[in-house]
C-alpha cells in the first residue's frame, strides 16, 4: 500500500511539473492527474483502514476493492468526453443573456452524479464483504 501511495504521489508531482513546461495535451494531463489522484486517495484510505481498523474489521475478498477504480474511471470518462456529448447550439445573441446560477441549479447538476458515485463505491465495498472481528480472549477456566 505504501508503494502505491509513493508511486502515485511521484506520478502526480511529475504530471504537475510537466504542466509547467508544456501547454500541449492539457486534457490528457488533467486525466492523468485525476487518475493518479484517485490512486493516491485509494492508497491513503487503505493505509488508514489498516492503521485504525485492522484489529476490528477485515474483508473476506479484499481483491474486490480494486473495483473502487470503476467510479474513478466513470468520472474520468465523463470529464474527458463531456465536450463531445454536450454540444450546444450557437445562438447569435446568447452573450447578452444573463446566466442564472442558484443553489438549486447546482444541486440538480451535482447531486445525481454524487449519488451515483456513492452507490458505486458502496457496491464495491459490499462486494469485498466486510466483516467485524471480535477478538476477546477468555481466560482459561477449570471446572469439575
Amino acid at each position: 500500500m505504501k508503494l502505491l501511495v509513493i508511486l502515485s504521489a511521484l506520478g502526480l508531482i511529475a504530471v504537475e511539473v510537466g504542466g509547467f513546461f508544456t501547454a500541449r495535451f492539457a486534457r490528457w494531463r488533467k486525466a492523468a492527474a485525476a487518475l493518479l489522484g484517485g490512486l493516491l486517495l485509494f492508497g491513503l484510505a487503505g493505509m488508514l483502514f489498516t492503521k485504525f481498523l485492522s484489529d476490528h474489521a477485515s474483508f473476506e475478498r479484499p481483491a474486490a476493492l480494486l473495483f473502487l477504480l470503476v467510479p474513478l474511471a466513470v468520472l474520468l470518462v465523463k470529464r474527458l468526453f463531456r465536450p463531445v456529448f454536450a454540444r450546444r447550439f450557437a445562438y447569435p445573441l446568447v452573450h447578452l443573456q444573463i446566466e442564472q446560477t442558484s443553489l438549486r441549479i447546482l444541486f440538480t447538476r451535482w447531486v445525481p452524479l454524487g449519488c451515483y458515485m456513492l452507490a458505486l463505491v458502496l457496491l464495491c465495498v459490499a462486494l469485498a464483504r466486510p466483516m467485524r472481528i471480535d477478538r476477546t480472549v477468555l481466560p482459561p477456566t477449570e471446572g469439575i
